[in-house]
């Protein structure tokens, strides 16, 4: 598990070591799916265009990162698989569905990523 307190390029630099093989089994959400809502998009680009649009989300420092689809499914897992908020963390409320981080997510205007640390 990577800590919360990863800098967006460290966190790339995980997910490119990430066996293909493994993220076939992941249970996270995919590079083409909100990771606020239900919508589903025909690329990653237009996914990440829906998510600014519609949840005024965004990758900080994208100069220093290096692999945006593997951020994004990093991100897609935490949302996904573990049911976590992108700004609370694993220090936040624990939610017993997708639905549930999703609507909290939302509704605390929690669409952006944690990026503090000591």
């Amino acid at each position: 598990d990577l800590g919360e307190k990863e800098s967006v390029s460290e966190v790339s630099s995980h997910m490119s070591d990430v066996d293909e093989e493994e993220l076939e089994d992941f249970d996270g959400l995919g590079v083409n799916e909100c990771l606020f809502c239900c919508h589903w998009s025909q690329s990653m680009e237009k996914n990440l265009k829906h998510m600014t649009k519609e949840h005024s989300f965004f990758i900080p420092d994208t100069e220093f990162c290096t692999d945006i689809a593997g951020f994004i499914t990093y991100l897609g897992v935490k949302v996904g698989a573990d049911n976590e908020c992108l700004k609370c963390g694993n220090e936040g409320k624990q939610f017993r569905s997708l639905e549930a981080v999703q609507k909290h997510m939302v509704d605390k205007g929690h669409s952006i990523i944690n990026t503090e640390g000591d």
